[in-house]
């Protein structure tokens, strides 16, 4: 997880850079970058990632005996620094940095920065659905439900058929 204090001070200079300028935004490349990462739940419930996290608070876990519903919920908490069961835009950004970590690394920090702010905002914008400028529990979950890909439901009936099979 990258430093909070950090990112705060990039994410306002970068911000109030890009607020300040009447031109557009350049694109950023997103090679690399997966579709809609926020809402990817194999990004979401990497298990790696989780692990590392999860560890200093709860110990050992199993994370393959968790569900999915348990692994998003870990992930929101995780995420929600200020313990209000909302996250806001750092705290978006922050998730996204984290997730992304691996692909993150071959993007120069400035590109880093664009992609992250125009990430957090595109979810604040899809997702927050009461405009309040953060993202509760609920509107995670119901966004992660409405852009559930068949892949990732196929997946979950795939895991969940294995484990009925195996116990």
């Amino acid at each position: 997880m990258g430093c909070p204090v950090a990112l705060c001070l990039l994410f306002f200079t970068f911000g109030h850079l890009s607020m300040c300028s009447n031109s557009p935004r350049p694109a950023v490349p997103k090679e690399g970058i997966p579709v809609d990462a926020f809402h990817n739940r194999s990004i979401i419930t990497n298990h790696h990632h989780l692990e590392e996290e999860l560890k200093p608070h709860l110990g050992e876990l199993d994370l393959d005996k968790m569900s999915e519903q348990e692994l998003e919920f870990y992930y929101f908490t995780l995420h929600d620094f200020d313990k209000n069961m909302q996250l806001d835009g750092l705290e978006i950004m922050t998730a996204l940095e984290d997730s992304l970590e691996d692909t993150l690394a071959f993007f120069t920090t400035e590109d880093t920065m664009k992609l992250l702010i125009e990430m957090t905002d595109e979810v604040l914008e899809k997702d927050d659905v009461d405009r309040n400028g953060y993202l509760s529990y609920y509107e995670y979950m119901h966004s992660q439900n409405r852009t559930a890909s068949p892949t990732t439901i196929l997946d979950k009936s795939a895991k969940e058929k294995a484990s009925t099979q195996q116990g």
